[in-house]
């Protein structure tokens, strides 16, 4: 029996220095309704979550729908940039994507979101197999796993990311990726790896 994995890149947000606590725009909370009408489509058994604000707003209105808990699990967060707030954001964006050990002082590399991001999946894929799980997550979060299963996904693939945004990822019974899909909101795939 396949499992499937919903993962749902968080809605438009306010951009603020505090990271965990991110409102999401007027524009994103807007968005979380088309969220709301693509999940309805799928046959969702549990629901996760990052911890930060953003991303359990984004799938809130679901899990209200569906009378479902949001499981949050820390390590399903974001990327940590550095201590402080960066201003050229694209350039160390460019440079960890060449180099997946970049990293600023106090912050994290991709390949350690990597590694947190491919143990905190597998644990979720080993105890729901068979299910069809939603995780509410970010954009390089989601990047780095896409990139862990498909290496053809890259830096211009994470910057055409759009906010929000739904892959599901399929894996059969021996949790083996069968397949990669992004769907539009409007529930149609537009890109299939």
């Amino acid at each position: 029996m396949n499992t499937k994995l919903i993962m749902v890149r968080h809605a438009k947000v306010i951009y603020t220095e505090d990271d965990k606590s991110r409102e999401l725009s007027e524009e994103g909370k807007i968005q979380r309704k088309d969220v709301l009408e693509a999940l309805k489509r799928e046959n969702v058994d549990i629901i996760y979550s990052s911890p930060y604000k953003r991303a359990i707003d984004t799938i809130k209105l679901y899990a209200d729908f569906r009378n479902m808990d949001i499981n949050i699990v820390d390590d399903l967060r974001e990327r940590k940039v550095s201590d402080v707030f960066i201003d050229d954001f694209m350039s160390f964006s460019i440079n960890q994507w060449k180099d997946f050990n970049y990293k600023l002082n106090g912050g994290e590399s991709l390949n350690e979101v990597k590694d947190r991001g491919i143990k905190v999946i597998e644990n979720i894929l080993n105890k729901h197999k068979g299910k069809d799980i939603v995780v509410g997550t970010h954009g390089t979060f989601l990047s780095v796993l896409l990139n862990h299963y498909d290496d053809k996904f890259n830096y211009e693939d994470w910057k055409a990311l759009k906010m929000p945004a739904i892959f599901i990822i399929t894996f059969d019974d021996k949790l083996n990726v069968i397949d990669i899909e992004e769907t539009a909101l409007e529930g149609k795939c537009v890109k299939s790896v």
